[in-house]
């Protein structure tokens, strides 16, 4: 191999971990985005009624702007067609941040993140057939296991609530989550990731389920 060629790989190597260690610097900024969302998030345990769930959302959802920038700084940061090549560095954030509008949605509306909301948080769209990658995306993945992180969440929400005597809440989340369950069953999901983590929904059913259970031995199921 001559010189020159040697000169083109190792200015090709530096080019790529300067773009490689760029990116992670924006993750961790976007990493810390997400943080200040969850962190906040998190009061709903102890949150004694539906008006400081309320207030709690309302001090979370403008922090979803920053996030949002923090996508756009890491989409300018490579070529579009070398996504799948650094995907992987920002990609478990990423997930962080669709569990949280994901907790939102649920908390405000009883109902599942679409995929059109989730572009309003996060100012990309998700990708959901296998074009060819033109520009940066939400991959469907990432779409899913946002959403399943949400169960485990909300089992333990239904657990806390009781504390608070917010019996009605259990019964909601019981519903929603046993529909989204059933809903996904029907997916042919080849990503083992994702798999196990739609398995680990089970569990999460079967604790809610069990909060249910004693709150109508006790009468207390309305």
């Amino acid at each position: 191999m001559d010189s020159e060629t040697l000169a083109q790989l190792q200015a090709n190597f530096e080019r790529q971990t300067a773009i490689e260690e760029n990116i992670r610097s924006i993750v961790k900024e976007l990493d810390a985005s997400c943080r200040a969302i969850t962190i906040p998030l998190s009061r709903i345990h102890v949150a004694k009624d539906d008006e400081a769930i309320a207030q709690i959302l309302n001090d979370a959802k403008p922090l979803f702007g920053t996030v949002r920038l923090n996508l756009t700084k890491i989409s300018e940061a490579f070529p579009a067609e070398k996504f799948y090549s650094y995907n992987h560095i920002w990609s478990r954030v990423l997930q962080q941040a669709i569990f949280a509008a994901a907790l939102i949605t649920y908390l405000e509306s009883k109902s599942l993140l679409t995929l059109e909301e989730l572009q309003n948080y996060l100012g990309f769209s998700v990708l959901i057939n296998n074009d060819a990658v033109t520009d940066f995306h939400i991959t469907i993945e990432e779409y899913l296991h946002g959403l399943f992180s949400l169960p485990a969440e909300l089992a333990r929400f239904s657990v806390n609530s009781v504390t608070y005597q917010a019996f009605h809440r259990p019964l909601e989340i019981s519903e929603f989550v046993a529909q989204l369950f059933s809903s996904f069953q029907s997916l042919n999901l080849k990503n083992d990731s994702v798999r196990k983590h739609f398995d680990s929904i089970k569990y999460d059913v079967k604790k809610i389920e069990e909060v249910v259970y004693n709150l109508s031995v006790r009468g207390l199921a309305k």
